[in-house]
């Protein structure tokens, strides 16, 4: 019997303007080959707010040893949430940080700040994550998040309230023969920070919210864990001014 090849996942960053540069990769090897030296141990803190599906997905190819990291946190805005288990599970410290306790955004960021700094991440990942962080200057650079359509293209299913499927709504609304989804740098904005890496998936006809969005979710499973590993790589040597979690410890 033939085993059939996984799927392959088309990735894209911001220098593929032309499409010479697109990497093929499948989602099981993650683009080895082609991808910028890995900086070890990367050690990651994840954010999220509901099932942990994602973080579910960076656990499953960190154990496959697709990516070489640690999460060394998973902080939660929704007590109870399904992602809190997933990181217990694992063994992982997790806890929930409530936005309606703290009297603003910058407030709230502040203590998301405290609780992982003494776990010294080198990057926040986003993961379903349903609060806006204000980003201070020494962590600029070091907060990722993944959306799930082509940004900057797909503003108008982008920005505050859009996420799951009202995403995916938008996007077959506008009569899109093409989604996907995009990890970007998060800034002070709403899924306007700088992009990283994208994957696209095709519209189907007859798509509905929920079947283009479990495409787009397969996509993810591979963009985000390269994404990581790609961004990772270029951060190498910006601590050589110091720790940028001392102001949180």
């Amino acid at each position: 019997m033939i085993t059939p090849s996984p799927p392959v996942t088309t990735f894209e960053s911001p220098d593929d303007a032309t499409g010479s540069r697109m990497v093929p990769t499948r989602p099981r090897h993650l683009g080895v080959d082609a991808s910028p030296p890995p900086v070890a141990p990367v050690r990651l803190a994840v954010l999220l707010s509901g099932t942990g599906r994602s973080l579910a997905n960076l656990l499953a190819v960190i154990g496959r040893g697709d990516l070489d990291a640690q999460i060394v946190a998973v902080v939660s805005s929704v007590a109870g949430a399904g992602g809190l288990t997933v990181a217990r599970e694992a063994g992982i410290p997790a806890l929930t940080v409530s936005r309606r306790a703290f009297p603003d955004g910058a407030a709230y960021s502040e203590a998301i700040y405290r609780a992982v700094a003494p776990a010294r991440p080198s990057l926040l990942v986003l993961a379903g994550f349903l609060r806006k962080l204000v980003v201070p200057d020494a962590l600029a650079g070091r907060i990722l998040n993944i959306h799930p359509a082509l940004l900057p293209e797909a503003s108008h299913a982008a920005g505050r309230g859009f996420y799951g499927e009202r995403v995916h709504a938008a996007v077959l609304a506008r009569g899109a023969t093409e989604s996907g989804a995009t990890v970007h740098v998060v800034d002070n904005g709403y899924d306007t920070g700088p992009v990283v890496l994208r994957a696209r998936v095709r519209v189907e006809p007859g798509d509905t919210a929920a079947t283009l969005g479990q495409r787009v979710f397969a996509a993810e499973c591979a963009l985000y864990p390269e994404a990581i590993r790609r961004h990772v790589a270029t951060l190498s040597g910006t601590d050589a001014g110091g720790d940028p979690w001392s102001a949180w410890s």
